[in-house]
């Protein structure tokens, strides 16, 4: 019997990632977003160092931005930063009875790709908390 080029989990999966984030997308071009002049500018909670906002963002990916008033591009953060190592890990499972090397490289990979997302989050959310949240002086350039 053949096995179906791809499962229908992962269709869904896919169809759902598209959806948020072509719904983010909309979001952005009708608040103008990107458009030069009339870009949005964040609605910041807390007036603090940058460096602490990105270790926020770095311990929770996410938690920076939410910090930054940018509650969508926290959402997508925290969830990015869940599902691949998630997905990593249930693929491990899956395949280890198949191929255990291929397993082995996922579970690896799985902590390095959180580390990787995390420090992306943290350099975003201590950029944008830089360029429009830091209080006058504490921004070192």
């Amino acid at each position: 019997m053949m096995r179906p080029l791809f499962s229908p989990l992962l269709v869904v999966a896919v169809a759902l990632a598209l959806l948020i984030v072509g719904g983010l997308g909309e979001e952005a071009r009708a608040a103008g977003v990107g458009a030069g002049v009339g870009m949005q500018v964040p609605k910041c909670r807390v007036k603090t160092d940058p460096i602490l906002v990105g270790a926020a963002s770095f311990l929770v990916p996410g938690l920076g931005q939410f910090l930054n008033g940018e509650d969508g591009k926290g959402f997508l953060h925290l969830t990015v930063g869940l599902a691949l190592p998630v997905a990593l890990q249930v693929g491990a499972i899956l395949i280890s009875t198949v191929s255990p090397f291929t397993a082995t490289v996922l579970a690896i990979a799985s902590p390095l790709i959180y580390l990787a997302w995390g420090v992306h989050s943290a350099l975003d959310a201590y950029n944008v908390h830089a360029s429009y949240c830091a209080p006058a002086g504490l921004v070192p350039y």
